[in-house]
C-alpha cells in the first residue's frame, strides 16, 4: 500500500527494500494517525489521547491469560538471507486472541507493546499482592514460634527448654 503524504510533508526518504516512507524529526510528515519515521530510524506512533476514542477499561488478568496462550517461537522470513532471525507469535494467533489491528496477518507494534505494558502492569500487581501476603504470614510464623517457646518455657523446667526448643527458630 501506498503512503500518502500531506500537502505540508516533507519530501519521502528511500528506505530498505524501495520502500517510501516519509520521515522526519517531527510528526510534520506524519501519516493520518501521527505515526512517522524518524530521521534515527525509529517508527514513533502517535498516542495522543486527542487522537483516539471508544476508551474501554481492560482486565489485566484476561490480557495475561490470553499472552500466557500466545504461542512464540523463532522463525525467519522467507526473504531474508539465511540466518537471519527473529522470535515473535503469528499474527494470526495474536488475532484470534486479542482482536487487535486491521487482519490477520500483521501485528502492529503498538498493539503488541500495549498488551506487554498491559501484562507488565498486571504481574507488578500479582507480585504487590503476594509481597503483602508473604510479609503477613512471615509475621504470623514469627508469633507461632514465640508461642512455641512460651509454651515449651511453661510447660518443661529449665533445662529442657533448650532441648524442646533447639528446632524452633
Amino acid at each position: 500500500p501506498l503512503v500518502r503524504l500531506a500537502a505540508h510533508s516533507k519530501p519521502p526518504s528511500r528506505c530498505g527494500g524501495g520502500t517510501v516512507l516519509p520521515c522526519s524529526n517531527t510528526a510534520d510528515s506524519a501519516i493520518s494517525t501521527g505515526a512517522y519515521l524518524s530521521l534515527g530510524g525509529n517508527w514513533v506512533d502517535s498516542s495522543d489521547r486527542n487522537l483516539k476514542e471508544n476508551f474501554r477499561d481492560l482486565d489485566g488478568g484476561e490480557i495475561l491469560d490470553k499472552l500466557l496462550a500466545l504461542s512464540v517461537s523463532e522463525w525467519n522470513y522467507k526473504a531474508e538471507k539465511d540466518g537471519v532471525k527473529h522470535i515473535g507469535p503469528m499474527a494470526q494467533d495474536f488475532f484470534t486472541l486479542f482482536g487487535l489491528g486491521n487482519d490477520d496477518n500483521t501485528i502492529a507494534s503498538l498493539d503488541l507493546n500495549g498488551v506487554s505494558v498491559v501484562a507488565v502492569q498486571e504481574l507488578a500487581r500479582r507480585l504487590r499482592i503476594q509481597a503483602g501476603e508473604i510479609a503477613s504470614l512471615e509475621q504470623e510464623m514469627a508469633e507461632l514460634r514465640q508461642l512455641v517457646r512460651e509454651s515449651i518455657a511453661a510447660n518443661a523446667g529449665e533445662g529442657d527448654v533448650a532441648h524442646h526448643s533447639a528446632g524452633v527458630r
